[in-house]
């Protein structure tokens, strides 16, 4: 088991209610200046996903993008600026977190060092339009994810973000926690159970 499969098998009521309540302390939006010959819409949203999250771990090589890479970097880059805004001087991708604290271990999308507090955590979901609000699901993982930074790493706080990216809108948007201890002691007992 992981935090996301663990996620994966609540239902959709024990999710809402999970994180009824919890809103983020700041949600920013940016728009993404994309080439215009880019056309994304006869790819699937899943599709997008699967290739944002491979571009999302050559954060840390220096080598070349390949065409299709380098269609997607102005979205990496406007999350990149998005979290440079907030204090954010070094992200680690794909980060895998041992299980602690009766928590089954993880994978965060990103560990961020620096923003609100030392270290945080990210969740990137590519959606094909922006909501008002993360799913559930999202929050849920990315409290899990926070958990096992707090145990795992001992850090005694740390901040988390969901990160959507539209390319259909062109736009990105971060829901920034800048604490993260009441959203833990919510969706602990779900992720561990």
């Amino acid at each position: 088991m992981s935090i996301t499969s663990n996620t994966r098998s609540l239902s959709s009521n024990s999710l809402a209610q999970a994180v009824q309540g919890l809103k983020p302390d700041q949600i920013l939006t940016r728009k993404v200046k994309s080439p215009p010959k880019i056309d994304f819409n006869e790819t699937s949203t899943f599709e997008l996903g699967c290739r944002f999250h491979d571009l999302l771990k050559r954060i840390g090589d220096h080598d070349p993008l390949n065409k299709q890479e380098k269609t997607m970097l102005p979205w990496l880059n406007a999350v990149r600026s998005e979290l440079r805004s907030l204090g954010v001087t070094f992200l680690e991708p794909e980060v895998e977190l041992s299980a602690a604290s009766g928590l089954p271990a993880g994978r965060v999308d990103l560990l961020m060092h620096g923003g609100p507090c030392d270290l945080g955590v990210a969740e990137v979901k590519v959606v094909s339009t922006l909501p008002d609000a993360p799913s559930a699901a999202s929050v849920v993982q990315l409290a899990g994810y926070a958990e096992l930074v707090v145990a795992g790493l001992d850090q005694p706080r740390v901040w988390c973000a969901v990160i959507l990216v539209s390319f259909r809108e062109s736009k990105v948007r971060c829901y920034v926690h800048r604490g993260t201890s009441f959203m833990r002691r919510r969706v602990r007992p779900l992720l561990a159970a």
